[in-house]
């Protein structure tokens, strides 16, 4: 993923209801809260780093300084849900959460898997750049989806993890 700062889209649109790319469905939601899975990067095919998650805010904001406490809360709690879930259906090592604020003038988090084998100098940030990567295309990230859907479907939000 480029993290580097990009002229401001509306990517993320879920909170308006519109629907920018065909795989943007909806894994959870909450009152205040929206969880997507990120979408495809147009390479020589279309493809992402699976598991690669965002979180959202409903209400139009541009920063956590600008969050309600109980948006803020409904944002932290689906962020610990999406964390459980990567790491249950995934077997993620490791849990990376990014606000990064400067490339979708939009609240919004990645919540972002590590692999097990992911080599060290991957490790952070640049972790979505490693080559060999779990990567998928639309067919992958909606199978990824539905099993994510299904863990929040059947999973309490007070579940303890493992």
């Amino acid at each position: 993923m480029n993290w580097a700062p990009q002229p401001p889209t509306a990517l993320f649109a879920g909170n308006i209801g519109v629907k920018l790319f065909s795989h943007l469905e909806k894994i959870a939601e909450n009152d205040l809260a929206l969880l997507y899975h990120a979408p495809l990067e147009k390479q020589p095919e279309p493809s992402i780093y699976l598991g690669h998650l965002i979180v959202e805010s409903r209400r139009h904001t541009t920063g956590w300084d600008k969050l309600m406490e109980k948006e803020a809360a409904a944002i932290g709690q689906m962020i610990s849900r999406a964390a459980r879930a990567l790491k249950s259906l995934v077997q993620a090592e490791h849990i990376y959460v990014f606000g990064i604020g400067h490339n979708v003038p939009h609240l919004h988090v990645h919540v972002i898997p590590r692999y097990p084998g992911t080599p060290q100098e991957y490790w952070g940030i640049r972790v979505t750049e490693w080559d060999t990567a779990p990567r998928g295309g639309i067919n992958e990230v909606d199978h990824l989806c539905r099993k994510l859907r299904q863990f929040f479907d059947t999973a309490t939000p007070t579940s303890p993890p493992p």
